[in-house]
């Protein structure tokens, strides 16, 4: 019956580590558009053009965080007013855990200019997917003379996700011609272990625990 019972319980382990071990993962994956310019899809974690840059870099084949950072100084031009930006980055994966991603920005806004900024998760992996709102926030600079500073502290938002997921930073720039915007956002995704994952593997390491004193206790067979 010990035996019966370990063995019981060393399946329930081998099961939890198959399951959080699982295939390959795959690469990361950018993509950049700044107003009318698009970038092709890259894997170095690095695209930068217009003055913005957007890095995957440093999680990009990382198996435990994932990082989509868009930052830059940008003007805007008599054609392209709101100017919009967008990045995406897809093919990431934490199968099997519950997944917790965080959003912040920071930046200035020259005289008479607005900027919004949304940042969506997607767990169906579709570049620039915009499933789930994970943060948002719209600002604007009414004075004419100075440049004025705005940030929207960290917001996050959990899910379950089984498969890869994409992450999309998109913001909007409006104002005069010449106007200008400096802007930071930050978007991490990191894995939350399940609490019945953790309960399992809890629950195996203690049921291993007690069955070897019970063995040692009885003896070797006659």
């Amino acid at each position: 019956m010990h035996a019966l019972s370990k063995a019981g319980l060393l399946a329930a382990m081998a099961a939890f580590a198959a399951t959080h071990v699982g295939a390959a993962p795959l690469t990361p994956t950018l993509e950049f558009e700044d107003g009318p310019a698009a970038s092709i899809p890259v894997t170095t974690g690095t695209i930068s053009f217009g003055g913005v840059t957007v890095n995957g870099a440093p999680a990009v084949g990382s198996a435990t965080q994932d990082v989509l950072k868009v930052s830059g100084n940008s003007s805007i031009g008599g054609v392209f007013n709101p100017l919009s930006i967008s990045a995406t980055e897809f093919n990431l994966a934490l199968p099997g855990a519950r997944t917790q991603v965080a959003a912040d920005l920071t930046g200035t806004l020259s005289p008479m200019s607005t900027l919004s900024w949304s940042v969506y998760l997607d767990p169906t992996n579709n570049p620039l997917g915009t499933a789930d709102l994970v943060a948002s926030g719209s600002f604007s600079n009414a004075s004419n003379l100075v440049s004025v500073g705005f940030f929207r502290p960290v917001a996050t938002v959990a899910e379950s996700l089984d498969g890869p997921f994409s992450l999309t930073t998109l913001l909007s720039i409006g104002g005069a011609p010449g106007a200008t915007a400096t802007f930071t956002s930050t978007v991490t995704a990191a894995a939350v272990p399940e609490p019945g994952s953790l309960a399992l593997l809890g629950g195996g390491l203690v049921g291993l625990g007690l069955i070897g004193p019970a063995r040692r206790r009885a003896g070797p067979a006659a």
